[in-house]
């Protein structure tokens, strides 16, 4: 395993984005620009939100990084090549996965964007349909629909 890109400074990807996220919630955008700035780039900064065990959600249209109490090593959330969670949520409240498909395809006959389709069944399936991120990533794939890398 090679050694850990520092920066400037001396910190790590972790020990940076622990002091970054320890005020509270930042916008995920604000997270990459900023680790950026100090040469740790959005891979890198996946793998370090995972090693850490920190957290994401969206709200209002827009995805955030917090920190957590943090899962051991071995739970924390695990992410496909794409930047989507491969780690089954925990089912809110129940979807009809055969609901889902069938606005899937109703959206994606309609002309609308796919950046738009995939924010929209995101937003319906995860996590009540208590797939993971990444199954839902596949399944609008398998439905011919473009799914941009999540970072």
């Amino acid at each position: 395993m090679r050694p850990r890109k520092k920066t400037e400074s001396g910190q790590t990807a972790e020990e940076w984005l622990r002091t970054f996220l320890r005020d509270g919630e930042r916008l995920a955008v604000d997270v990459l620009a900023g680790a950026l700035t100090e040469g740790f780039s959005t891979p890198t900064m996946n793998r370090a939100k995972a090693r850490i065990g920190a957290g994401s959600g969206m709200r209002d249209r827009q995805w955030y990084w917090y920190l957590t109490a943090g899962p051991q090593a071995s739970q924390r959330s695990k992410v496909d090549e794409y930047g989507y969670s491969t780690e089954t949520p925990r089912v809110i409240k129940s979807v009809n996965w055969l609901d889902v498909l069938k606005t899937i395809t109703q959206l994606r006959d309609s002309g609308i964007d796919h950046q738009v389709i995939t924010n929209k069944i995101m937003e319906i399936a995860y996590p009540n349909s208590g797939l993971s991120e990444s199954a839902i990533a596949a399944a609008l794939r398998a439905n011919h629909i473009r799914v941009p890398n999540k970072y």
